[in-house]
């Protein structure tokens, strides 16, 4: 009825039981198609506009998939997760869906240590994942399924949680959760990502996202930070 507040839809109500990844990817026909990567189910779902699961992929194949990057190309879209298969190795996987068609998968590389965040450089054909075991960022060429460069070792004081990509000019965006948690800036130098800048300490900070030239980050203590790229030492809580 009109004036009352509507119903919000609970993790169960969804299908999730312990959602870690989220990526939101434009469908081709207007719309937007949200995935989850679902480490409790391990699975990767796919939500109708309702928030509802429309389908679900994975079962057999994943084991804790904790990470998710999705690109739409055309009639194709190309899924890529991070699943942790033991609390040694982490395999970085490949989901090729195409309309009308069943999911084809690939495993591109198993990677020793905790791996998390991903992120997808479709024209490179690269992903960056979050080594949170080796305390740095890996490059692999997602064609040979090798790590072909890294980021961050020895400048990350604790587990590298997030990350994120500004596609334009490479500027590569991470959280250092611990022992001071903040936020990290490696900007390009030459061609290559080597420079960086960091934040004051932050509360927790436990996931963050690109909008433009804004960072925000979620902190575990239910706050969210807001960052501009043009004054990023200047944090506001939202």
């Amino acid at each position: 009825e009109s004036g009352k507040e509507k119903p919000r839809l609970t993790a169960s109500d969804c299908g999730f039981r312990i959602p870690n990844g989220i990526a939101e990817v434009e469908d081709g026909k207007g719309g937007r198609t949200v995935f989850i990567a679902d480490s409790g189910l391990g699975t990767v779902l796919q939500l109708d506009p309702s928030g509802r699961v429309k389908a679900r992929w994975g079962e057999g194949v994943l084991t804790h998939p904790m990470g998710i990057a999705v690109v739409h190309n055309g009639g194709e879209t190309r899924i890529l997760l991070t699943d942790q298969k033991d609390l040694e190795t982490g395999n970085v996987w490949l989901m090729t869906l195409r309309e009308g068609g069943k999911p084809s998968w690939r495993l591109v590389v198993s990677i020793r240590g905790e791996i998390e965040s991903v992120v997808l450089v479709p024209e490179k054909n690269l992903a960056l994942v979050a080594n949170e075991s080796e305390k740095r960022i890996e490059y692999v060429d997602l064609e040979s399924g090798k790590i072909v460069g890294f980021l961050g070792k020895g400048i990350f004081k604790g587990e590298p949680e997030g990350i994120a990509l500004r596609g334009r000019d490479g500027l590569v965006i991470a959280i250092d959760e611990r022992p001071d948690a903040r936020i990290v800036l490696f900007g390009p130098e030459r061609g290559r990502v080597r420079s960086f800048r960091s934040t004051p300490h932050l509360a927790s900070p436990d996931g963050l996202c690109l909008d433009g030239d804004s960072v925000f980050a979620v902190s575990n203590e239910r706050e969210i930070y807001e960052f501009d790229l043009k004054d990023f030492t200047a944090p506001r809580k939202r």
